[in-house]
């Protein structure tokens, strides 16, 4: 078949398989073994939508939000596994426990995580080993120095994008007109860019009443709430 040809029946395809492996998922959820195979299926044969959204383009957006909803909680493990494999979790027990609240209330539409070098070589080391929970794709930190395990969450809801850095780093807010905000799902972050604090709209550090200051800060944007009081 000519190039042309063979993405026109590349995209009708996708259309059928996600039809017939989402669609049962539209109102329900299924067991993690399930997810990941049909995760791992969709992306071998068509690719990660985030990273081939041409390719995934005619797919009906109910069933997109299906695959992205469970992309964003396995970009977020993916994160957690890798920092728990090298004993980097310590400084991030809190900010997890605080950001799974939104994900298991769906307010995290989309989440996408960097890897720092050490962190990067760690996430390989666990794809080739198969220790690693799914092979989810992810970028990478370079081009500045930076602590070789850090590495930095992105995040949107609503209408806010969020970096969550891990250890030490602050949580920075951008809205939808920032022209500044981070881009979701490159493969290639210079850090010193996405830590300027003044391309931000808001930022925090993780200190003192940090969850109740972010959650505030959430509720006051998008109305979202995802905290008791």
């Amino acid at each position: 078949f000519p190039s042309h040809d063979r993405k026109h029946l590349c995209v009708n395809a996708v259309n059928h398989v996600a039809k017939a492996l989402l669609t049962p998922y539209l109102q329900t959820e299924t067991d993690e073994a399930t997810k990941l195979r049909i995760i791992d299926a969709l992306i071998r044969l068509y690719g990660d939508p985030r990273l081939h959204p041409g390719t995934w383009a005619n797919v009906d957006q109910d069933l997109l939000g299906v695959m992205y909803r469970w992309l964003t909680e396995e970009s977020f493990e993916l994160l957690m596994e890798v920092l728990n494999s090298s004993n980097q979790s310590v400084q991030w027990k809190t900010r997890e426990k605080f950001w799974r609240r939104y994900i298991k209330k769906g307010f995290i539409k989309e989440a996408w995580v960097a890897f720092g070098p050490d962190a990067k070589r760690q996430a390989e080391k666990l794809i080739r080993s198969q220790k690693l929970r799914s092979k989810g794709s992810f970028g990478v930190l370079e081009q500045s120095q930076i602590q070789g395990h850090h590495s930095v969450l992105f995040m949107r809801i609503g209408d806010l994008t969020i970096s969550e850095w891990t250890h030490g780093g602050k949580v920075r807010f951008y809205r939808s007109n920032n022209k500044s905000k981070p881009t979701l799902y490159r493969l290639r972050y210079d850090p010193e860019v996405i830590r300027r604090d003044g391309n931000t709209d808001h930022f925090k550090v993780h200190l003192g009443y940090w969850e109740q200051d972010v959650a505030s800060y959430i509720r006051d944007v998008t109305g979202l709430r995802a905290l008791r009081k």
